[in-house]
């Protein structure tokens, strides 16, 4: 995840002979890459941030259990920006109006994604599976998350370590999808210890009253539910796409495509190889 210039090292070793001021508008894992290797080559870097701390999403995933080395990737990145120098704005919720007017040669945009939403009215307390792992947590006891992907598994781990019973819904045959098979297998079986429910190829028709009703191959069924937890997913954040065809503004990591975190370290490093 961390070391991008693995097997090409050379390429990243060349240095600008016409250094650029260059702002960086997020301060996720593409955004601090990107400022990393933008300065290493030579480049005078500012960078972005609108909350009160750098690593995007990065800062989110290191809750879940077994997941708080994540952390150190947040920490190795921040040491780099601090070995070349990147000057790093907290709290500067760049909007594109602001971007218009500020004097740079170039800007990368790393704005991130937002969390997905489902289009289902409930009458039960709706939480988004990023806040849950924030901190904002159910208050009841029987919880839904409805999404079965890494995030919706991590997030049922996390909350059933809690003592909260939970049920996760997946629309599809499987939950899981896209997860390196031996970490999906560990983390199902912990789910299993964990009497965690998992019901897949399932349809949410309603929630109301307290309950979910819902669909499997035709079938309807019912279940009891305090609160719902949403993890389906997010989108590209858009707010700059207007920008997209202006040659001095480049656009890395999820607000170009949602990815892993990998791809987009690596994403912010290979921009380096083009400025």
């Amino acid at each position: 995840m961390i070391n991008p210039e693995v097997g090409r090292e050379n390429e990243f070793d060349i240095k600008t002979d016409k250094p650029l001021n260059i702002a960086i508008i997020g301060g996720g894992p593409a955004g601090m890459s990107a400022a990393k290797y933008l300065a290493k080559k030579g480049h005078n870097v500012e960078l972005y941030e609108k909350d009160n701390k750098i690593g995007g999403q990065l800062n989110a995933a290191k809750i879940p259990p077994h997941k708080d080395e994540i952390g150190r990737v947040i920490e190795y990145l921040k040491r780099d920006l601090k070995k070349y120098k990147v000057k790093i704005h907290l709290n500067k919720n760049i909007t594109l109006n602001d971007i218009k007017e500020m004097p740079y040669d170039k800007f990368v945009i790393a704005t991130g994604s937002k969390p997905g939403k489902i289009v289902l009215e409930m009458d039960v307390n709706s939480y988004n599976a990023i806040d849950v792992l924030y901190g904002n947590l159910p208050r009841g006891n029987d919880i839904a998350i409805i999404g079965g992907g890494l995030t919706g598994l991590e997030t049922a781990e996390y909350l059933a370590k809690k003592g909260k019973n939970v049920t996760v819904f997946e629309a599809k045959d499987e939950v899981g999808e896209g997860i390196f098979p031996m970490i999906r297998k560990l983390l199902l079986n912990r789910l299993k210890n964990l009497n965690v429910n998992i019901f897949t190829k399932t349809v949410i028709k309603e929630i109301s009253g307290g309950k979910i009703l819902y669909s499997v191959n035709g079938a309807y069924k019912v279940l009891k539910v305090d609160d719902v937890v949403t993890a389906v997913g997010n989108l590209p954040d858009k707010e700059f796409t207007e920008l997209t065809n202006d040659g001095r503004y480049y656009f890395i990591g999820d607000c170009k495509s949602v990815a892993s975190a990998v791809e987009a370290i690596r994403d912010g490093a290979e921009l380096s190889l083009i400025i």
